[in-house]
């Protein structure tokens, strides 16, 4: 694999990781009182860690196939995007989200959305 295909997949966890923190950023600013907010800041990124590691991740159990796994991915990280919007934080957003957009455009063009899935390549088969 050539070094840019290797980062492609290095910036999709790490945009995995971006969306656990928006979350959790989201939480801390939802209420007035500090113990919601961190209620809240902890179960935001719990509660999209538990659908990662469910359905999306390439060991789950009851890992989904694409489309419907590409569908939950783009809800999972476009949820990290309306967090960070709705804490305020609008430049943030838009980075995460052109960032989101564009690694995924070079997973599917280097047909790396496979690995990602956990699917093997059937031109190998």
């Amino acid at each position: 694999m050539n070094p840019a295909k290797g980062i492609a997949l290095a910036v999709r966890f790490l945009l995995e990781l971006c969306a656990l923190v928006a979350a959790a950023y989201w939480g801390s600013r939802v209420s007035s009182s500090a113990a919601v907010n961190v209620i809240v800041a902890l179960a935001a990124p719990l509660a999209l860690a538990t659908v990662w590691g469910m359905w999306l991740a390439p060991r789950a159990a009851r890992r989904l196939r694409p489309p419907a796994r590409t569908f939950l991915e783009l809800a999972v990280l476009g949820a990290a995007v309306a967090a960070l919007l709705a804490a305020g934080e609008p430049v943030l957003a838009l980075i995460l989200a052109a960032a989101a957009i564009a690694d995924g455009v070079l997973l599917h063009v280097w047909d790396l959305d496979r690995q990602v899935h956990g699917e093997s390549d059937p031109r190998r088969r």
